[in-house]
């Protein structure tokens, strides 16, 4: 989940814990990165990677929002995610 997928190439799933759901983080512009769960993947008209992901927003409501999300904002779960550690930079 580091980064999309070769064309051609199936993602490979990340599975902690339960058979089916892959831990990442969801990082977006201008945001903290989100802690998220992927549900599937599918391949786009143009031939990227989509994920069906679930993520907690990182404001103050701490909402959940699940929808369809480029394979390209998603990083694979750590304790710490490289878009918001200094030291990974």
């Amino acid at each position: 989940m580091a980064a999309a997928p070769a064309p051609g190439q199936v993602p490979q799933p990340q599975t902690h814990g339960g058979e089916g759901r892959r831990h990442c983080w969801v990082v977006l512009d201008d945001v903290e990165a989100m802690p998220g769960v992927v549900a599937g993947w599918r391949r786009t008209d143009g031939g990227s990677w989509e994920a069906r992901v679930s993520y907690v927003l990182g404001d103050e409501t701490g909402g959940v929002v699940t929808g369809w999300l480029p394979a390209s904002v998603l990083r694979p779960h750590h304790p710490t995610p490289a878009a918001t550690n200094p030291a990974a930079r």
